[in-house]
């Protein structure tokens, strides 16, 4: 399984790690939306890992979290 998305013609796409090869959980995305607290209280009732809590930070108010394959991706909101 795999998860997709376009909008405005950019495709963003996730892939499972493949056993035997390199990962890209290093690697970490941000996403920014409108209402973080909410965004955050759907991802947590979904089983998503809570790295950092929401939090007000001099970029605005941030949270990261760890999905099933062990990237971690930043939502914020400005």
């Amino acid at each position: 399984m795999h998860y997709a998305s376009e909008e405005a013609g950019v495709v963003f796409e996730i892939y499972p790690q493949v056993e035997g090869q390199e990962t890209t959980a290093m690697t970490r995305l941000g996403f920014s939306v409108e209402a973080l607290d909410a965004v955050m209280a759907r991802l947590e009732s979904l089983g998503a890992k809570v790295i950092s809590a929401p939090a007000d930070s001099p970029w605005g108010r941030r949270a990261v979290i760890q999905e099933p394959f062990g990237h971690k991706i930043e939502i914020s909101q400005k």
